[in-house]
């Protein structure tokens, strides 16, 4: 199920020449994440399956010295259902070759995990500096060579190192509304004209004022958005 945001779609004068896809995990359908299990596994065919540890305590306790949502509950510590719609939708986007690709708020790092390994690419996952340690440990326990570094959002435009990837990967990291123009930049910094970002978002764990503020940004930084209707996979 899908819904098209008013004033998003079509070209944007303002905007570069690099897309935005949005797909979106509706707060009315089946949970794509079981909400109490400690573990989560996705099956990607061919015999392949991505499986990741949840670490709900800390998702509890929240982030010391954080403000706003984290400061209550650790995200990227537990898989959400943003990055389940990610993690199978390079299929919206098949590659003609290898590419790059590189996640922003990665989390546990399901969805950039997932693309690689199921198709040829090379792979940067980042977060803050407290994530990066189960992000390697989760890279390693899948198989998947993997970049791990740290990327402020607020400070992107002095991260060289992240620009010019193919795809961008954000899954449910529109949450704070205070952070919408820096998730926005650091999107266009790390895009060329031919890149592609993926966003999801779960509207069941996120603010609309969030959503609202990241949408009038966007359609100002890009030349094209569209939102994907993207089925809903079963629970795993």
């Amino acid at each position: 199920m899908s819904v098209q945001p008013e004033g998003v779609e079509g070209d944007s004068s303002d905007g570069d020449d690099a897309n935005l896809v949005g797909l979106r995990a509706l707060g009315e359908d089946e949970p794509l994440v079981d909400p109490n299990a400690d573990t989560f596994e996705l099956d990607l065919g061919a015999g392949r399956r991505v499986v990741i540890p949840m670490d709900r305590s800390a998702q509890r306790r929240g982030v010391a010295g954080a403000s706003g949502t984290e400061a209550q509950s650790e995200t990227g510590a537990v898989v959400w259902d943003g990055a389940v719609l990610l993690a199978r939708a390079n299929a919206l986007e098949p590659p003609g070759r290898k590419r790059s690709v590189l996640e922003l708020g990665a989390g546990c790092g399901l969805a950039g995990l997932a693309w690689a390994l199921t198709e040829d690419c090379t792979l940067t996952l980042t977060d803050r500096p407290h994530r990066l340690r189960a992000l390697r440990e989760n890279a390693r326990r899948n198989g998947v060579e993997a970049t791990v570094a740290a990327l402020d959002w607020t400070r992107a435009l002095e991260d060289a190192e992240h620009g010019s990837s193919d795809v961008v990967l954000a899954a449910d990291c529109v949450y704070d509304e205070a952070l919408a123009t820096p998730l926005v930049r650091t999107m266009s910094y790390a895009m060329n004209d031919e890149s592609v970002a993926l966003v999801s978002i779960d509207e069941a764990n996120r603010r609309p004022a969030a959503l609202r503020a990241f949408l009038r940004v966007a359609e100002r930084a890009f030349s094209y958005f569209r939102e994907e209707p993207y089925g809903m996979e079963p629970r795993s």
